[in-house]
């Protein structure tokens, strides 16, 4: 048997953004997604995006996010 790693291979990743910087960039292609009819943004890495939005049972806010 051969032992596995615990930590994840990043030596191909040269940049992780911050959480606060992800948040935006979620808000800026959703919202890039909207204004172009899914024309841009719609299809990333050759996959089609989807965009949910929920809205919250006690809050009653809705939200919006990207998948693909």
């Amino acid at each position: 048997m051969t032992k596995q790693r615990t930590t994840p291979q990043t030596s191909y990743i040269k940049w992780v953004p911050e959480p606060g910087l992800m948040k935006r960039m979620g808000r800026w292609h959703v919202r890039l997604y909207r204004l172009t009819g899914g024309i841009l943004g719609g299809r990333m890495d050759g996959l089609d995006m989807l965009l949910l939005t929920t809205r919250g049972r006690k809050s009653g806010v809705e939200r919006t996010g990207c998948f693909d």
